[in-house]
């Protein structure tokens, strides 16, 4: 299986207008784990969330194409992001989402 890391503009052109949060719908159109298991060769991605099968929020473009599935890192605030092309029924790629540092979220450091 290819994976495809997303540049930030490329990650960006997924998220057509505004996102909605789908977590709670689980109309999944695809199995995002077997990419998953590919793209986090070389990633810090946690053990627990990838053996734990970890989904922490998915969201929706407003055009209803692409998915955001969020991952959890491992770190608090940063998500592997897989984003699934809902018209083509495949994973578009992935992008780390470090919501720390994009969007200064702030989180108590232990």
């Amino acid at each position: 299986m290819i994976t495809r890391l997303l540049s930030k503009q490329d990650y960006l052109a997924t998220c057509g207008g505004k996102m909605q949060n789908v977590t709670k719908l689980g109309d999944a159109t695809l199995d995002v784990w077997p990419y998953v298991a590919e793209a986090r060769r070389g990633l810090e991605l946690s053990d627990y969330a990838f053996e734990h099968r970890l989904v922490e929020l998915v969201y929706r473009s407003e055009d209803g194409r692409y998915d955001h599935v969020l991952i959890p890192y491992g770190v608090e605030n940063v998500y592997l992001a897989i984003i699934v092309d809902r018209e083509e029924q495949r994973v578009h790629g992935h992008y780390l989402l470090d919501l720390n540092e994009e969007y200064g979220v702030e989180y108590a450091k232990t």
